[in-house]
């Protein structure tokens, strides 16, 4: 079954963009400066991203992503591990607690369960839990 991202399921997230987009529109707009008015323009645009480039599709086989630049798949027999995306810094600032990495011998990826309705967040979590891939990651300096 395919899931579609939106930027409705990220919980707060959409506000803070929004408001900010509105702030610098505005701020724009009134001291005439057009760098922020096109800053204001990138929170819309990026709220807009999520829902036409993120997707993933589950099903018995296996799992595909859609993500923002590339496209993965990995079947069920070939995922090695799915664990909490704890990544050094810096790139743990992007990560947060929603987000899973998914390892195969060849290839691994990260999906971001926050851009995703709860019905793709409890099948995936089944899935895994039915075939025991969950892994605890280690914190690595």
């Amino acid at each position: 079954m395919w899931y579609h991202a939106s930027w409705r399921y990220s919980k707060g997230w959409w506000v803070l963009s929004l408001v900010v987009s509105l702030v610098l529109l505005v701020v724009g707009a009134i001291d005439h400066a057009y760098g922020l008015i096109l800053l204001g323009i990138v929170p819309a645009v990026y709220l807009y991203a999520i829902g036409r480039r993120l997707s993933v599709e589950i099903d018995e086989q296996g799992i595909r992503y859609h993500g923002w630049l590339t496209a993965k798949r990995a079947d069920w027999k070939d995922v090695t591990a799915v664990a909490s995306a704890r990544f050094p810094y810096p790139r743990d600032r992007y990560y947060g607690p929603l987000c899973f990495e998914v390892r195969t011998a060849t290839c691994s990826f990260v999906i971001n369960l926050l851009y995703f309705p709860p019905e793709f967040r409890r099948r995936f979590s089944e899935e895994v839990q039915r075939r025991g891939l969950r892994r605890k990651r280690r914190r690595t300096l």
